[in-house]
């Protein structure tokens, strides 16, 4: 499949192509003016809109709409009813942890400070895991864009900071070197930083967003290996590592 100018599909190709359907990314209420070539050409166009779930579960669910396509409803279903199963034990077993950790998210950009609102599906993840996320009372389900003065409170105390790292930034001291202030962080100090990148390909592709979407209660399961490494002791981290 061709790409056309500004990253726009080529809608021609996809004509002379006579695909069943068409499945893209975006909102659930965008307009659909972009595909009208491909649907007065009588090409279903799907739009996958998982991205705006708010808890992993409900994001993991979304596979049963490849499954309607492909005809494996019954199979799916069965392996999400484990997916499911499993996922509720882990934050069951992570509810009964004596303590909860504070955990911080994210690096600070030019702009903000964006970290995860407290209805958003990481937030989620960092509740069911068994820690305390400082804005989890918090209404948004997207990103809260933070000054660094904001954020820093939190910080300085804050036992893990997680969701940091990339591209040639994936050790401590790269991410020290981005801004030294960094430097004060209790977990910048203590070594407990770390990223989702465990899984990158030479490309570039993160598995954590691919398979991770899938698989709710592996990712969490990190987590809880994280913050509770008592309650797991015998799990090997899969998408998760601890920065060098």
């Amino acid at each position: 499949m061709k790409w056309a100018a500004m990253g726009g599909l080529n809608d021609e190709k996809l004509i002379e192509m006579q695909p069943d359907v068409v499945m893209t990314i975006g909102n659930p209420g965008a307009k659909m003016d972009h595909y009208r070539m491909l649907k007065e050409a009588g090409i279903p166009v799907l739009i996958n809109s998982e991205w705006v779930e708010r808890t992993p579960l409900a994001r993991a669910e979304w596979v049963k709409l490849m499954a309607a396509l492909l005809d494996k409803e019954e199979l799916v279903n069965e392996k999400f009813a484990q997916v499911e199963s499993e996922y509720a034990r882990l934050a069951s077993l992570a509810g009964k942890a004596a303590t909860k950790p504070t955990v911080l998210s994210g690096l600070n950009t030019k702009d903000a400070w964006f970290v995860p609102g407290g209805n958003s599906y990481m937030a989620r993840f960092f509740k069911d895991a068994g820690a305390f996320y400082p804005w989890q009372n918090d209404s948004a389900t997207g990103s809260l864009p933070l000054s660094f003065e904001a954020v820093s409170t939190i910080a300085l105390q804050a036992d893990y900071w997680l969701n940091v790292g990339f591209g040639g930034h994936d050790t401590r001291k790269s991410i020290i070197a981005m801004d030294t202030r960094y430097a004060n962080f209790k977990a910048a100090k203590t070594g407990d930083l770390y990223s989702y990148n465990r899984l990158v390909n030479d490309q570039g592709s993160n598995d954590f967003f691919e398979s991770g979407s899938v698989n709710p209660h592996t990712v969490l399961a990190d987590m809880i290996r994280i913050f509770h490494p008592e309650l797991l002791p015998n799990h090997q981290l899969v998408y998760y590592k601890k920065l060098p």
